[in-house]
């Protein structure tokens, strides 16, 4: 837990591993994650500012600019760092402890920071590499592009010629777009419950659904969009969007027009030459 001017917020690890905004149930980034706490483990004291403080008012401790809370898996009380600000100093005292450090004033600077900018705002997370079934689902007509052999084609339809380049594009758009915001489960309006676009990424030859995403009604410029397992809605760029939902037709290979090396000549062009 994380007290600040900003107020409070809880970052929990789930049994996957995973980071979460606890009270927001949304998921954190583990990046912002492992930057805090990078810069909490890595804590050095540049100064012993007093080993018994008489007066914490005197460090700025008596009402602390941060409050951080660290419980580990297995134990019953977390580990506390307090910081105080006084002058161009910052001050640092541990739970358990009297002493009083002085410490790099950076480290506020990370820990001063609100609970959205831990939001992750991926829309969703994968191994781009090991996506080999992709299919689009508009209210049961169904598009299935199919990896086999390291090519990709249209599971119906397999003597198409499917661009590769599209569907690779497809997969990165997916994978590079970032939310916008966070909705809540009450949220009205949001067009979920009859979505436009259920798009499912899976891996291993498309036995394992990897992601699943169904897009909802338009607010302003930007969609609604629930993640299977996110308990939470939230909204993209419309603009993405539109670079997600392609037709089917998008991602056949267009018959390149010969050039005029592949023309045989005739009298007419020999004449030209």
């Amino acid at each position: 837990e994380v007290k600040n001017s900003y107020g409070s917020f809880i970052l929990a690890r789930t049994d996957n591993d995973a980071w979460t905004l606890a009270r927001e149930n949304i998921p954190a980034s583990a990046d912002e994650v492992k930057k805090m706490l990078g810069a909490i483990l890595d804590l050095r004291a540049k100064d012993f500012a007093t080993e018994k403080a008489a007066n914490l008012t005197t460090y700025g401790l008596s009402k602390p600019a941060v409050e951080v809370f660290i419980k580990k898996k297995g134990t019953k009380q977390p580990e506390t760092l307090k910081l105080g600000a006084s002058g161009k100093a910052l001050y640092a005292m541990r739970s358990g402890k009297d002493t009083v450090y002085v410490v790099d004033s950076k480290l506020l600077e990370t820990l001063q920071r609100p609970a959205k900018e831990y939001r992750n705002r991926s829309l969703a997370e994968f191994n781009r590499f090991n996506i080999k079934r992709i299919r689009f689902d508009r209210g049961g007509k169904k598009l299935d592009l199919v990896k086999k052999d390291n090519k990709w084609s249209i599971a119906d339809q397999p003597d198409k010629e499917i661009d590769p380049h599209k569907v690779e594009a497809l997969i990165a758009k997916v994978q590079d777009t970032k939310v916008t915001r966070y909705a809540t489960s009450q949220t009205p309006n949001t067009g979920l419950a009859k979505p436009g676009l259920v798009l499912q990424l899976s891996d291993e030859d498309g036995e394992k659904l990897n992601v699943t995403l169904k897009f909802g009604a338009k607010q302003g410029d930007q969609i609604f969009v629930a993640r299977e397992q996110l308990p939470v809605p939230f909204l993209i760029k419309l603009s993405d969007y539109k670079e997600i939902n392609l037709e089917d037709s998008a991602f056949v290979q267009k018959s390149a027009e010969k050039s005029k090396s592949d023309v045989v000549p005739n009298d007419e062009t020999k004449k030209d030459s």
